[in-house]
Order: structure tokens, then sequence, then C-alpha cells
């Protein structure tokens, strides 16, 4: 079998390591009773039983709650022109416990400007898991984003059950091992440096120790993070918000959240946009093969539309991707030049990113330059304890032998040197202890139509899976977006825009087979 370095770069332990931040002793994610709104900013009219919601000179009605269910809502910012609410909202750690322990899930409401005139909510999720519903939600509509897709809608973001200020899960301790382990290097490069002497067989005995230790630290909660909790959380928010019926935006691991919704509750919801949607099938193996097979395309097409001229590149783009990676052997920083290859072959910015890596190696005297580049490498590892645990109890689909995964492996680095170990983590359920809450397979049925939007040179989520998950759906439209990168709605895209404004507002779905072409003001031009 091949070893696992060196590599493309350290992507692929976002998957398996983490390494995160917290105190000595584990938080309780049992909350106090939520506390009652103040009559300054809400007023209860028992002659209609609305609940009223004033915001200086905006004003919004919503229905109260029949379940009990209410949301505090207190003044918290604004994001660009509009005014941020904020909010927690207790619901079971255990749904078939639902009498037992409690814990928060905390919420924005970003309103809508009182010109569009009010049309309801939509609830946000932004992927990972991991990542913070709320601070993406606040940092789309700050852009203004929103007003494009779904004028007159408030944006309800949250961060599920053990992110961000939901209870999230945090593992101080497990980063102080891993340094001290190899000195002063990081927990990533020390995972790195395990996984090249011991093999596939060696990470999954780490990630075994580390998903017990997370697990004997945080306890409860550890076990009840899959996506078949979240979606009962989000219909209790559903609720909390007086809506009859769901309006919801989902992106990337978003789209599974929005179609096991429907999945789950087909009659309780109006619209549903899923923008770069993972497989129906919950499979880690196929998700960490289907990013693998793609990224290997995105890296060949990316040189093709440089020849073509589609993609503004520096001459003999080919020879200088070569001198680009002996330079950073040079420095001892491959693993990381690649991992900033392969975000910009996952991403929008990389038709303009990869071609100045390219002109930086043809222009720059000495390759030092490449470590000012290296902070678009500092990222948050501390969700990776919430991917692996919603990845693992999603799982639904046989997980490989470790014979068969170091086969694919080995075939993996035949195929692509360069990307090779970006298989690594097909082996991370087993070695991840979380108990099964298998996702069943998306159908949907009853449930009024979704949108889909599939974009044809995303290595995060391959167009393949759109249409699978189109296919699987009872009734689902699939919109294609020739964009390069990782999600496409609010982003630039007129023909994907209005698309999803008009599905929003007036539930009217764009003709089946419609292609969008790539955005106006693509990184491309």
């Amino acid at each position: 079998m091949k070893t696992l370095l060196p590599f493309a770069g350290a992507s692929w332990l976002a998957l398996t390591l983490s390494a995160c931040g917290g105190g000595d002793t584990a938080p309780s994610p049992v909350v106090a009773p939520e506390t009652n709104p103040t009559a300054d900013r809400v007023r209860f009219d028992a002659a209609d039983g609305d609940v009223r919601f004033e915001v200086g000179m905006h004003e919004i009605a919503t229905r109260a709650p029949a379940s009990g269910f209410s949301l505090s809502w207190r003044d918290c910012g604004t994001a660009g022109t509009r005014a941020v609410q904020c909010a927690e909202l207790q619901v079971p750690l255990d749904y078939d416990d639902p009498d037992g322990e409690r814990i928060v899930i905390a919420l924005n409401r970003i309103l809508a400007p009182a010109e569009f005139g009010h049309r309801g909510s939509v609830l946000y999720n932004p992927g990972g898991p991991g990542g913070s519903g709320k601070e993406y939600a606040r940092g789309l509509a700050a852009r203004g984003n929103f007003d494009v897709v779904a004028p007159g809608f408030d944006v309800i973001g949250f961060d599920p059950r053990g992110v961000g200020e939901s209870s999230a899960l945090q593992c101080e301790f497990i980063d102080a091992y891993l340094s001290g382990e190899t000195g002063d290097t990081s927990a990533a490069e020390a995972m790195m440096a395990a996984a090249s002497e011991y093999g596939l067989e060696g990470m999954i005995e780490d990630l075994t120790w580390l998903s017990e230790q997370c697990r004997g630290y945080w306890g409860g909660l550890f076990d009840h993070m899959g996506s078949n909790q979240v979606v009962r959380d989000i219909d209790r928010i559903r609720e909390a918000l007086g809506e009859e019926k769901l309006n919801f935006l989902g992106a990337s691991y978003g789209t599974r959240l929005g179609a096991l919704y429907a999945e789950q509750y087909p009659e309780r919801v109006r619209a549903i946009v899923l923008d770069a949607p993972i497989s129906a099938r919950a499979s880690i193996v196929e998700q960490v093969q289907g990013q693998f097979e793609q990224l290997v395309v995105n890296h060949e097409t990316f040189f093709a539309e440089c020849d073509a001229g589609a993609i503004t590149c520096p001459p003999d783009p080919r020879s200088l991707f070569d001198a680009y990676l002996a330079s950073a052997d040079g420095l001892g920083i491959r693993s990381q030049m690649l991992a900033l290859w392969e975000l910009g072959l996952s991403y929008s910015f990389g038709t303009s990113y990869l071609p100045y890596l390219l002109q930086q190696q043809a222009l720059q005297p000495t390759p030092d330059w490449m470590y000012g580049e290296l902070y678009l490498l500092e990222d948050d590892v501390s969700s990776v304890i919430q991917l692996n645990n919603v990845n693992c109890a999603d799982n639904a689909e046989p997980l490989l032998s470790l014979e068969q995964a170091e086969a694919r492996l080995d075939d993996a680095f035949e195929r692509s040197p360069l990307f090779g170990a970006e298989l690594g983590p097909i082996v991370t359920c087993n070695g991840w202890i979380v108990p099964p809450d298998p996702v069943a397979p998306l159908a949907a049925r009853g449930a009024p139509p979704l949108l889909i939007v599939g974009g044809t040179h995303d290595a995060r989520t391959p167009l393949a899976w759109a249409r699978d998950l189109s296919a699987s759906l009872e009734n689902a439209v699939l919109l294609t977006s020739e964009h390069w990168g990782h999600t496409v709605v609010g982003d630039g895209s007129a023909c994907v825009d209005e698309a999803v404004r008009h599905y929003f507002l007036d539930l009217a779905l764009p003709a089946s087979g419609t292609v969008c072409p790539p955005p106006a003001e693509s990184t491309q031009e």
C-alpha cells in the first residue's frame, strides 16, 4: 500500500482529526428556562392571538405557536441594512425521551427590509456539518444575498446541536496531546506523520481513541448529533416561529437536512431549495470517493480551460505548476501548497487564485512568497468532531474492510499521485465510535416540488450527486449551473438567483433541463 505522504494537502484531515478548544471540565448541556421577551420589543395581542415584534419602525406579526414553544427575541446587531434579533430554543437531547435532558439551539432572525413587505421566514443552513449557521446567515445577509433570492422573507440562521452557541462540542486536551507527541508541530501535522508511518490501520486506531475520549468528555450530546435529530430540531424551530409550513435554503450538507425534512414532514413543506446537494444515499465511502474523482477532473479541467482561454493563465501553466511544486518541496511545505491548490480547485475564487499562484511562481525571484499564502489554510478544526459525528451517525451504507480501503487507496495513488491521499477519509467511520442513526433513503413522497441546484465544476458536491438526488426524490426539479466552485445561490448568477426568487415568492419552478451559464461577473473572467 502507498504511504499517505506526500499528498495533496491536509484537507482530508478535516474529516478525521479534531483538535479543538474548550475547558478542563465539560460544560453542562442543560439550560435554564427561557426568559420572557421585554415589553418594549414584543407584545401579545390577545384578541387575534398574534405575537408582534417591533424593531424601530418595522413590525412583524407571526401566529402564536399552538405548541406552546416560545422564542424570546432580543436585538443583537445588524447585517448590512437588516436588523438582527437573537433567541434560544430548548429541545430534547433525545427525542425518544422528550421529557428528559434538554439542550439549547441558538437562533438569529435577520429581518426583511420593510420596503419588501413581509412574506414569512426562510430557514438557512450553510452546510458543514460543524459551521455556525448564525454567523453564515449574518454574513450573507450583510452582502445582500437574501435580498436577491428571498425578498420579503426574514432569514432564520441557527447553530445545529453541538455547534457554535448550541452547546458546542470542544476538546482542548486532544490538541495538547497530539502536539505534545511531536514537540512544536501542530495537531494536524502530528496526525499526518502518524498516518504516514502506520497507514490506514493506525489512523483507524487513532480515530477510535479520539472519539472515545470526546465521548467520555461530552456524554449524551456526543451520541445525539445526527441529521435525524437535527431535522426534528428544525421542525421545533418552525413551530416556535409560528410557521405552518417550512421555507428552507440548504447548501452542501444543508441539502441533506432539507431533503430529509421533506422525507419526514412532507405535509409541512412550502419551498425547499437544495444548493450543491450531497448524494441521496448517506455513505461516507461514496462521499469521499466522489470528491476524489471530481477533484482529479477539476485539476485537468483547469489546465484545459487555461489552454482554451476560458481562464486567463500565464504561459505554459503546466510547467509552472511543476515548478510550483518543486519550489514548495524545497521549502518543506509541499503538502500545504498542494492544499492551497486543492482549495482553488474546489471553490469559485480558484479561477483567479490558481493563475495568481502560477504567476507568482513565474515572477518571484525566490519561493519565500509562498509563506505569505499559508494564512488561507488557517481553519477552525474544532468543527471536525461535529462533522465526524454527523457523517458517521448518518451513514447508511456498508463500510469498507481495511483490505478494501487499502486497495482503493492504492488505485487512487496510481491514478493521481498528487491527490491519492484525498481518499484517506474513506475509513473515518471505521474508527469513529458514535451510535448509528442512519438516514433513510430520500424520496420525500407527498412533498411539494423541491428545487435542486447543481454545479458542473463542483469538486465538493459533484453534479452527479445532484442528478442522483433529483432522481431519488419523487417531486423535484434540477437546475444545472455551469459555475466553477461550490454552491452558487445568491452568489452572482442572475439565472440561478432569478429561478430561486420565483420559487420562493410564487412557487414557480424552472423548466426541467434548464442550464444556467457561469455568472456574468465570474472569477473566470
